[in-house]
């Protein structure tokens, strides 16, 4: 049996919750901050500790997911780990490479799995299956489109983790990171990028809420990067051209799009309507099935550390104009 904690009890963390609560028999949430942890707590009937010292003392926990700013996911994580738990990680994995080493240690040992969440969502699993199974050929370009109005999808943006780098935030490291690993996972790593970024409309922030960026990927492929945090309408889409054909998912409509060589138009194929919660529920199934053993979807340490370093050189970019290589 998996006796879980949910370390951190904000936004994402209550997200992760109420995700797990619905398939996993013992669950708590670890949370320093007593107001948040009392709420969180009684809206879920949950145990709940101060620190993970307290939730130590208790019980004899087999996983977490670690949900706190992510400068702090690398310490929290090697100290679990090293309790012997199992750790599924929220992304970015961090904001620096500091320890990778210490927490690569015990990747052949524990579950070790990063919650880039877009893997999970099935237009993007059926793009998966239809590079891999498709005869589409070799992906030869890319393009990700990304957008909504960010202060009313998060209108308390500048008090959250979003509103300063060292926490993970900016739209590189908390929304272009999600499409980047997407894209490793669909046509091969990431190997270079060019990035333009900037504050256009988020206010009392200074981190950057637009992004345009190109990346060349292993293989070849070219893909490029719009990301606005500041445009009216939402939109969500990621298409692929291949040798023998196309590819498009509209996330927003769930909806994957297809042109094959001999085809005259797009033809359309419907998923079922989805609350964003599937996914993270999806996700949480398939870490439970990493533990046991059993295959998943799920991103890696070692490509997670691999999405560390492309969102490092995506800032470094953006910060003296030129294209920046990424470490391997």
């Amino acid at each position: 049996m998996t006796n879980l904690l949910i370390v951190g009890a904000g936004g994402i963390g209550e997200r992760h919750l109420r995700c797990f609560q619905k398939i996993v028999e013992r669950i708590a949430i670890v949370e320093s901050h007593p107001e948040r942890r009392a709420l969180i707590a009684a809206r879920y009937q949950c145990p709940s500790y101060g620190s993970w010292s307290e939730a130590q003392a208790d019980c004899p926990w087999t996983a977490a997911v670690i949900a706190t700013p992510a400068q702090t996911h690398i310490p929290i994580a090697i100290d679990l780990l090293r309790s012997g738990l199992d750790v599924l990680i929220e992304k970015p994995l961090a904001v620096a490479p500091d320890r990778l080493d210490e927490l690569k240690s015990f990747d052949a040992t524990r579950t070790i799995r990063i919650a880039y969440v877009y893997r999970h969502m099935p237009p993007v699993a059926e793009l998966k299956r239809l590079l891999v199974t498709g005869n589409l050929g070799l992906p030869l370009s890319a393009q990700v489109v990304c957008g909504e109005d960010f202060s009313k999808a998060r209108p308390d943006y500048a008090s959250l983790y979003y509103a300063r780098h060292e926490s993970g935030g900016g739209a590189i490291q908390d929304v272009l990171t999600h499409f980047v690993n997407a894209m490793d996972w669909l046509v091969g790593p990431a190997q270079a990028i060019h990035c333009l970024a900037a504050n256009r409309k988020l206010k009392d922030v200074s981190v950057e809420d637009t992004v345009s960026c190109s990346i060349r990927h292993a293989g070849g492929c070219i893909a490029t990067y719009y990301l606005s945090q500041g445009q009216a309408p939402k939109e969500t889409s990621l298409t692929i051209h291949c040798e023998n054909g196309s590819l498009r998912a509209d996330l927003c409509n769930a909806r994957i799009n297809t042109f094959h060589a001999d085809d005259s138009e797009w033809m359309s194929t419907q998923f079922g309507a989805f609350e964003r919660d599937d996914f993270y529920i999806r996700q949480a199934h398939a870490f439970l099935a990493a533990i046991k053993g059993e295959s998943d979807p799920s991103c890696t340490l070692a490509e997670a550390i691999h999405s560390l370093q492309s969102n490092i050189a995506a800032l470094a970019s953006a910060q003296n104009g030129q294209l920046m290589e990424i470490k391997s």
